[in-house]
């Protein structure tokens, strides 16, 4: 994380935040990539299809953590960056919706792909407290930068991916008790 670094300059500290939360919208753009196709082989992957082929429990894990990806985009706003949803109550037409912003850039890896599905429930697990402890060293130590409504929104991203980590609990829960 970049903002644990002493920054005096406002704009620096501005610019350490901003990268720190593209970061970790990325990290948890490429959690939701891998948490849809746990339920089915990546051969097989069709991207619009994975509510089909994932359990509840899972589903919800992915929706929390787009949730909290979008509670991360919020206080990138609160910062005063621009989004990229430039066109908020002119939509009229498909062509008029902005592509989703920090799509992670890279492929799931293979290591990844070949754990069986408990392993990648567990491993996704391990990967989302990671993210809720960069979550937190934020709201820590930019706290103070953030507006009420920008702590409110940090607040929300670590509760929602909370929540993804609790929800693969319960499929791990799920697979046990079947």
């Amino acid at each position: 994380m970049n903002i644990l670094g002493k920054k005096e300059n406002p704009e620096e500290v501005k610019q350490a935040i901003e990268s720190d939360l593209t970061n970790l919208r990325l990290a948890l753009d490429a959690i939701a990539e891998k948490l849809k196709v746990v339920g089915k082989s990546a051969e097989h992957y069709k991207p619009k299809e994975w509510r089909l082929y994932n359990s509840t429990q899972v589903v919800n894990a992915i929706d929390s953590v787009l949730f909290s990806k979008a509670y991360i985009g919020k206080l990138v706003g609160d910062l005063g960056i621009p989004t990229p949803y430039q066109n908020d109550g002119k939509r009229k037409e498909l062509k008029d919706i902005e592509p989703a912003a920090h799509k992670h850039p890279h492929p799931i890896q293979q290591t990844f792909i070949e754990l069986n599905y408990i392993e990648k429930i567990d491993t996704l697990r391990e990967e989302i407290e990671v993210q809720c402890a960069n979550i937190m060293k934020v709201k820590q130590n930019a706290g103070q930068v953030f507006s009420y409504m920008g702590n409110i929104y940090s607040t929300a991203a670590f509760e929602r991916l909370t929540d993804a980590k609790i929800w693969l609990g319960f499929e791990l829960g799920r697979l046990r008790d079947n």
